[in-house]
């Protein structure tokens, strides 16, 4: 089970719901599907409620995916898993310390810290359009804005700030824009890369292998299959 609070243009403009108290609804809802997973029979189904557990509970892993201090200390205290989005290892690296510092306050051991990262092993033009058209997305979120400013593409930050569209986004970011918060490149960048991901603290890194250029993903998961 894997839990998270999105982004309000995709919880209310394409569900259709409302994003509010996403922080304190996160830690919530953590909190219930932890109980539903773990708690022993004779325990009220829900919080209040009459009915009581006869099963066994089902177990298994906790996943919630965080990024903001709220969201890592509900991490910390109920997952079993932290999962961010697209990162890039310098951001992990703060993250990571953040995780630690609110597990050992929980008095936990730290969960499991994953990512989703974009992945294209000698890519195509196309596949850096991808590539590129994902990155645009996070130009103007705080926290992302910074690691691009500081990877020099200042310039597309400033322009997505304006409100311009993807595409226009996309010409403004140059090629090496896209390996900032991935694993893209040639076989040694890649591996390198995930080397840098490792040593800043990363456990686990899920695979979002561009497809533009390479149906399927397939060069580049057989190229990571490789590395075992």
């Amino acid at each position: 089970v894997a839990l998270g609070t999105s982004s309000r243009r995709v919880v209310e403009g394409v569900h259709g719901r409302p994003r509010t108290r996403p922080a304190a609804v996160l830690e919530e809802t953590a909190a219930a599907v932890r109980g539903l997973l773990h708690a022993p029979p004779g325990e009220p189904v829900v919080p209040g409620s009459a009915f009581r557990r006869r099963l066994a509970p089902p177990g298994g892993p906790l996943t919630v995916a965080a990024f903001g201090d709220r969201a890592i200390a509900t991490a910390a205290v109920h997952a079993d898993r932290m999962l961010l989005d697209i990162v890039a290892p310098e951001q992990v690296r703060v993250l990571r310390a953040k995780l630690v510092a609110a597990a050992g306050e929980a008095g936990r051991t730290p969960p499991t810290l994953a990512a989703w990262l974009p992945a294209a092993v000698d890519p195509e033009p196309e596949t850096l359009t991808q590539v590129l058209r994902s990155v645009a997305g996070y130009l103007t979120v705080p926290g992302y804005s910074d690691v691009f400013t500081a990877a020099g593409f200042g310039e597309a930050v400033q322009l997505a700030a304006t409100g311009a569209d993807p595409d226009r986004l996309v010409r403004a970011l140059p090629p090496e824009a896209a390996g900032t918060v991935g694993l893209v490149g040639d076989r040694d960048a890649v591996r390198a890369r995930i080397d840098a991901y490792a040593e800043a603290g990363l456990d686990e890194i899920a695979l979002v292998p561009a497809t533009a250029g390479d149906p399927a993903g397939e060069r580049t998961l057989e190229a990571l299959r490789a590395w075992g």
